[in-house]
This record gives structure tokens, C-alpha cells and sequence, in this order.
């Protein structure tokens, strides 16, 4: 196997790591490890620790992975054109209905940052050159 990114990710107190893994195969010899297709981190700022903060966090990974966005944007970004790349003000995978923003608004979490692995990356550019 060979890694063609990796990301470290060390937060303050206030702020959380989200993950998400796509097609997790879990390995008894690995453990606290899990390998898949797809993976993303997203780091959140919030005001207090909730025990709904792991589920939070594992289904704005899951956004990144089926949404790709390229950024975070904000919260007063528009839907629409350019903005449909803004993490923001996508619509939110598992309600269509609102946008990623205005599910998170209420949870009192503020997204900061995010980073999504799929397996294979950066493998079609390497076989061109």
C-alpha cells in the first residue's frame, strides 16, 4: 500500500474532529483503524461538548464525501452557481430541503475546516505524465 496523502489533525480545547469512513473494512489486527474508499475529517468549533457531537461529526463527514465540496464558505453564502462548490450552502446530503449551513446553525457548531481522502487520487495525473 502505498499513502499518497495523510493529514494530522491536533485541536484546542472547543473544537472537535468529525470523521467519516466510506465502505469501512475493519481489521481485528488494526485496531482503532478503519479503511475504505472514501474518508473525510472535519474539524468544528463548539461551545460546549455534546454527546450528539460524534454523530454530528460523522454525518458532516459523510456530507463531504457524497458532496465534494472545495471549501467551507459561510453561512451567508447563496445557493447557486458558484456557491454549490461552498460546503455552506450546499444542500445537505441527508435533507435536500435546507443547506449544510442551516443544519448546523442550530446545533450550536461551527465548521472551521474539512479534508476528504478517496482511494486512487492523483493516480490518473501521475499515468499521464
Amino acid at each position: 500500500m502505498t499513502l499518497k496523502r495523510a493529514a494530522w489533525v491536533k485541536v484546542p480545547a472547543g473544537f472537535y474532529v468529525g470523521s467519516y469512513v466510506h465502505g469501512a473494512m475493519h481489521s481485528p489486527s488494526l485496531h482503532n483503524l478503519e479503511l475504505g474508499k472514501y474518508g473525510a475529517l472535519v474539524v468544528c468549533e463548539t461551545s460546549e461538548r455534546k454527546a450528539s457531537l460524534e454523530d454530528l461529526g460523522r454525518r458532516l463527514g459523510q456530507h463531504v464525501v457524497g458532496m465534494a465540496p472545495l471549501s467551507v464558505g459561510s453561512l451567508d453564502d447563496e445557493p447557486g452557481g458558484e456557491a454549490e462548490t461552498k460546503m455552506l450552502s450546499q444542500p445537505y446530503l441527508l435533507d435536500p430541503s435546507i443547506t449544510l449551513g442551516q443544519y448546523v446553525q442550530p446545533q450550536g457548531v461551527s465548521v472551521v475546516d474539512f479534508v476528504r481522502f478517496e482511494c486512487g487520487e492523483g493516480e490518473e495525473a501521475a499515468e499521464t505524465e
